[in-house]
C-alpha cells in the first residue's frame, strides 16, 4: 500500500509539472524542465555502479571473484507551486545488503530509498523536511557514494544505510554554520558544524583548488520506540573534511553504545577512518584510505587499509575507480582485495 500512495504521489507530481510547464531546458549539467514563471519543476539523475573484485580470505584460504552492481538509482526532484517546496523520489534497484538486525530496521519502502519533500521556510535559517532521508549523522553517511573518492561504502561506519523516515528542521548545507534536527522511527538525531572559506563538504574531490577550506560537525543519536523511557541504544561521533591546492582529506569518528534491554550491560563500540586524495589535471586522483572498528572492547581490532588510482572521463558523471588493499584483525591480516569500481551517473 505504501508503495502504490508513493508511486501515486510521484506521478501527480510528474502531472502537474508537465501541466503547467512550455519544457524549457535548464542550460546546466542537470535534465530538467522548468515553466516559465519558474514555480514548477522536474529534474532527472540517475547512476549505475559495476564493481568487479577479486578477494583472498585466509579462512579456509577462499578465493572469490564477484562482479557486483554496487548501485543502480534513477531519481526524480524539483519543486512545486513554489521553488521554496521542493520534492525528491529516488528508486534503488540494486540488490539489498542484506537484513539488518531487527532494531536497526527502517520503516518504508526499501525500493524507494528516498521520497520526502522539503520546505524552505528561510532558505539559509529554517527548512522543513517530511519522508523518508538520510538521517543526518556523519559527513561519510551524507556524503553521497558517487561522490567519494574511491569504492561506495565506508568499511568502518554504522553498517545500516542511514535512512529512515520521519521529520528534520535543518538549513541545508555549505552555510558557515549548519544544523540540523531529525525525529525518525528509531531515534533523535542530531548534527552541529562549522564550514570555512566556502567549502563544498559533501563532494570528497577538490576540483577547483584554491586556498584552504574545510568543514567541521558533531552528531548524536539517540534511539527511542517514543513509547517508553528505555533509551538503549546511542551514538556519537565527529568528522571533518580539508580540502587546499586540490588535495582533500575527509575524516571521522564515531562510537555507539547498546544494551539488549534497561539494565543490561552495556556494550560499547568504535570506529574511524581517513581518506586523502590529490587531483591531477582534474583525470587522475590517486587516493588512500584507513579505517578502523571494535565492536566492542573484548573483540578485535579491525583495520582496513586501501589504495587506489580513480580516473574522472568526464569528473563524477564517467569514472573508473581501481583499489586493493588488506584488511586486518588485531595484528594478523585476514583478506586481501583487488578491484575495479565503473560510475556512470547524469
Amino acid at each position: 500500500m505504501q508503495k502504490k500512495l508513493a508511486l501515486l504521489a510521484l506521478a501527480t507530481m510528474c502531472l502537474v509539472g508537465f501541466n503547467q510547464a512550455q519544457a524549457q531546458t535548464v542550460s546546466n549539467d542537470k535534465l530538467e524542465i522548468v515553466s516559465p514563471d519558474g514555480n514548477f519543476k522536474i529534474g532527472f539523475r540517475g547512476k549505475l555502479q559495476e564493481n568487479l573484485k577479486f578477494s583472498y580470505t585466509k579462512a579456509g584460504e577462499k578465493k572469490e571473484l564477484d562482479l557486483e552492481l554496487t548501485s543502480a538509482r534513477f531519481l526524480i526532484h524539483g519543486h512545486v507551486f513554489d521553488p521554496s517546496l521542493s520534492y525528491l523520489f529516488q528508486v534503488g534497484f540494486e540488490a539489498e545488503k542484506g537484513p539488518e538486525p531487527r532494531e536497526e530496521r527502517k520503516l518504508g519502502s526499501h525500493l524507494l530509498k528516498d521520497y520526502y519533500l522539503n520546505k524552505a521556510f528561510y532558505k539559509r535559517h529554517l527548512q522543513l523536511r517530511v519522508g523518508k532521508f538520510i538521517t543526518p549523522l556523519s559527513r561519510q553517511q551524507l556524503m553521497v557514494d558517487n561522490w567519494q573518492q574511491d569504492r561506495a561504502s565506508h568499511w568502518y561506519s554504522d553498517k545500516s544505510s542511514g535512512r529512515d523516515v520521519g521529520i528534520m528542521v535543518h538549513n541545508g548545507h555549505h552555510h558557515p554554520i549548519e544544523w540540523a534536527l531529525a525525529a525518525v522511527s528509531t531515534g533523535l538525531v542530531g548534527r552541529l558544524g562549522y564550514n570555512y572559506n566556502g567549502i563544498d563538504g559533501y563532494d570528497a574531490v577538490d576540483w577547483h583548488g584554491g586556498g584552504l577550506r574545510f568543514g567541521v560537525a558533531a552528531n548524536g543519536f539517540v534511539g527511542t520506540d517514543y513509547m517508553t523511557a528505555n533509551f538503549l541504544r546511542f551514538k556519537a561521533g565527529a568528522d571533518f573534511i580539508v580540502k587546499k591546492s586540490h588535495f582533500a582529506a575527509n575524516g571521522g569518528f564515531y562510537w555507539k553504545q547498546t544494551k539488549e534491554n534497561k539494565g543490561a550491560d552495556a556494550i560499547n563500540g568504535m570506529g574511524a577512518g581517513l581518506d586523502l586524495g590529490y587531483l591531477i589535471n582534474a583525470r587522475f586522483e590517486p587516493t588512500a584510505r584507513y579505517s578502523w572498528y571494535q565492536e566492542a572492547k573484548d573483540h578485535p581490532n579491525n583495520h582496513e587499509i586501501l589504495a587506489g588510482l580513480n580516473y574522472y572521463a568526464f569528473a563524477h558523471h564517467l569514472k573508473v575507480q581501481g583499489y586493493g588493499g588488506v584488511r586486518l584483525a588485531d595484528k594478523d591480516w585476514t583478506k586481501w582485495m583487488v578491484g575495479v569500481q565503473v560510475q556512470l551517473a547524469i
